[in-house]
């Protein structure tokens, strides 16, 4: 199924499907191509990766990936390896999936080679606008990610995983690296947690400087030993480029959160990260929709990370129903990349729950992450990460679908929807809001609490 949504210009709406240091005055402000291509993901060329998922050998299930586009066109897709292309036809309105089942995905392009340069990128061209995700699929632990079209990416960007995992395996945190150009040059400097515990798998540490040269369709992957378990983390590390490059952000397999004790529900993560300048100062989040069976459990685990130094941030957050404070919080944060855990647990608890608003003095990034099965009881979610869109960068349309592998046959959609309650035509407008030309205010599939209440 393939959705389009859209909205009077007087709302805009944030979709939740699935530290480099430079000072304010000094930041790139991202350009409307760049916001519309991040958040809409709507591009003419991508470069996509498949970053490891669990440790080899695993058996499969399925690697897919997902081209739409509100246009008749042609996608043109190309194994950097391999240096063959191929063309598939992509009809307005429908999803076109190309599949390991039938030869046009392969599982070599998924990445096993650590901290050396590889040429494992794909590339995706097309004459019209078109969308593209990526689903990783193995038999018990599976995740996707949006990828964003090279017209979007930037040269400063800060990884956004999560900790290393030494539980059953060594499993993982990571990030990869992606070029669409030759003579691409790209400092890393390792940041996160866990200095002191270990390492990366090819021995690199929390604090090391290094820099990578990269040719067109290269990768760079870096990913944790897998020794720690909760300590570990490379989130917040800064990758500068003196083009722009494309970072995906992974974590091999995980419970959420991953001190969970006995924690059944381990899931790869994934997400490509926007770039710095593409960041925000204000957030706005809604809890997954879970059933689950614990009473004394609820809500999602999230990371707040820094861009620039010293800042400051807040979080409240709200009942649902009666809007009704339920917990606030914030922080200081203070260096680039350094970031905030909300939070590890060993058991189930309340988490940040119901809706919640955060907001900073400078430039952060949010991480929402879904937690474990036996968290909360709900044996229909495992853990999976979501890119937060910051509001300033909220869009009137896109367009957007679902994974067509039929081991998914439930799909969820939150829409978070920003409006001047001042404006008189306040209420038109949030009534403009429709999905496929079906209102979203009576939708007949729509869970409470409704649009305009």
């Amino acid at each position: 199924m393939m959705i389009r949504y859209a909205f009077r210009a007087a709302c805009m709406v944030l979709l939740l499907a699935a530290g480099v240091a430079t000072s304010h005055a000094q930041r790139k402000a991202p350009t409307a191509e760049q916001m519309l291509s991040v958040n809409g993901a709507q591009g003419r060329e991508f470069w996509i990766a498949i970053p490891p998922n669990e440790i080899n050998p695993f058996p499969v299930t399925s690697l897919e990936v997902y081209i739409a586009s509100a246009y008749d066109t042609e996608a043109f897709v190309m194994d950097a390896a391999g240096g063959v292309e191929r063309r598939y036809k992509i009809t307005a309105n429908q999803i076109r999936t190309l599949s390991d089942l039938t030869g046009e995905t392969n599982w070599t392009w998924e990445i096993r080679q650590y901290e050396q340069v590889v040429q494992k990128g794909i590339r995706i061209k097309a004459d019209k606008p078109i969308s593209v995700y990526v689903l990783n699929g193995k038999v018990t632990t599976s995740d996707g990610y949006l990828a964003i079209p090279t017209a979007a990416w930037g040269k400063q960007h800060v990884v956004t995983t999560y900790y290393d995992f030494r539980e059953a395996k060594p499993w993982a945190c990571g990030f990869v690296i992606v070029s669409k150009q030759s003579g691409t040059i790209v400092d890393v400097r390792l940041k996160g947690t866990g200095a002191g515990s270990a390492r990366t798998s090819g021995g690199k540490r929390i604090g090391d400087q290094f820099q990578v040269s990269l040719e067109e369709g290269d990768i760079y992957c870096v990913v944790g030993d897998g020794t720690t378990r909760g300590e570990f983390d490379l989130t917040g590390t800064e990758i500068r480029s003196n083009v722009p490059v494309g970072v995906i952000s992974f974590h091999q397999r995980t419970t959420m959160p991953n001190l969970l004790i006995n924690g059944n529900g381990r899931d790869h993560m994934v997400e490509m990260t926007p770039p710095v300048e593409t960041w925000g100062k204000k957030y706005v989040t809604v809890e997954y929709n879970r059933q689950g069976s614990n009473p004394n459990a609820r809500g999602d685990v999230f990371r707040v990370i820094a861009s620039e130094p010293d800042t400051r941030w807040t979080l409240k957050y709200y009942d649902k129903q009666s809007k009704a404070v339920l917990g606030s919080g914030g922080g200081y944060l203070a260096n680039a990349g350094d970031f905030a855990d909300l939070s590890q647990s060993q058991g189930p608890t309340f988490l940040t729950h119901g809706y919640s608003v955060w907001e900073a003095d400078k430039p952060i990034f949010v991480m929402q992450y879904a937690c474990s099965a036996s968290f909360d009881g709900d044996q229909l979610h495992d853990p999976f990460m979501i890119n937060v869109i910051p509001e300033e960068q909220f869009i009137p349309n896109t367009i957007f679908q679902t994974p067509t592998d039929t081991k998914f046959t439930t799909h969820k959609l939150n829409l978070i929807v920003h409006a001047d309650v001042n404006d008189p035509d306040y209420v038109e407008n949030l009534k403009s809001l429709v999905i496929d030309d079906v209102p979203v205010w009576n939708h007949p599939r729509s869970v409470a609490p409704t649009l305009l209440f």
